[in-house]
């Protein structure tokens, strides 16, 4: 795995939810997606990695586990900041 770059944090996941809402996903579309689709929007792991000048919330640090929850628009691509 790459080292993460300016504004990414690499996390190792441990665990992450499924809602209803992911099996939905599945079952409307069998062997159709294009790539990997990721399931779950909450998911737990360790921090491996925080870019450089990455800001992060306080008390997160390498090692550290976290609860992340993911959002669209990280779903829809890399972002500008």
């Amino acid at each position: 795995m790459a080292a993460p770059e300016r504004g990414q944090v690499l996390i190792r996941t441990t665990a992450f939810t499924v809602h209803p809402g992911d099996l939905q996903a599945i079952d409307a579309y069998p062997g159709k997606a294009a790539q990997p689709v990721p399931a779950g929007l909450e998911s737990t792991g360790v921090v491996e990695a925080i870019g450089p000048g990455t800001r992060v919330a306080p008390g997160v640090r390498v090692g550290g586990r976290v609860t992340v929850l993911r959002s669209r628009r990280l779903l829809d691509g890399p972002q500008s900041h």
